[in-house]
């Protein structure tokens, strides 16, 4: 199956590198839900440092996406 995405740039401009950052963006969904998944698996205990690495898995990837 092929599929072609065609955006009228330069107004669709956000789309377009959202799209092309996708990856990037499930990737980062992926870390948050490891982190999240080994803080209740092992540590349990250290609930801010979990939530400054979502904070900058979050960050990092605002930066490829865009806001």
């Amino acid at each position: 199956m092929k599929v072609t995405l065609k955006f009228k740039l330069p107004e669709d401009n956000a789309e377009h590198v959202r799209a092309i950052n996708a990856q990037a963006a499930w990737g980062a969904l992926d870390e948050i839900y490891n982190l999240i998944r080994n803080h209740f698996k092992y540590d349990g205990s250290d609930a801010e440092n979990v939530l400054e690495n979502i904070n900058n898995v979050v960050f990092d990837a605002k930066q490829i996406v865009g806001d």
